[in-house]
């Protein structure tokens, strides 16, 4: 096997292959308001996976750096990877208490 430009090929056979992504299911999280919360998923694909978490309801882009997390931002959030071969996503719920 070898590897060309995020395509796996055999190379006696000259065979390539590309994977669509696949999307772990995220768990949902309960935090304290004023934690730092991040956002992660583990995303599977040839060539590797864009992922974009996005606020559900809202469409506000996310990126996965450490929020200081306010019970506004509770809510559901998706998690979507895409390659050329497709896209899949899944939700997670982050409840956010009062300190």
């Amino acid at each position: 096997m070898f590897h060309i430009s995020d395509t796996f090929c055999n190379a006696g056979d000259f065979l390539c292959f590309t994977v669509p992504p696949s999307v772990e299911q995220a768990e949902n999280m309960v935090v304290r308001e004023g934690d730092n919360v991040e956002l992660h998923c583990n995303v599977t694909g040839i060539p590797r996976p864009a992922v974009m978490w996005t606020k559900v309801g809202t469409g506000e882009h996310i990126k996965g750096i450490p929020m200081n997390i306010s019970r506004a931002q509770a809510g559901e959030y998706r998690c979507t990877a895409n390659n050329t071969c497709g896209v899949d996503s899944t939700v997670t719920d982050i409840d956010v208490q009062c300190t």
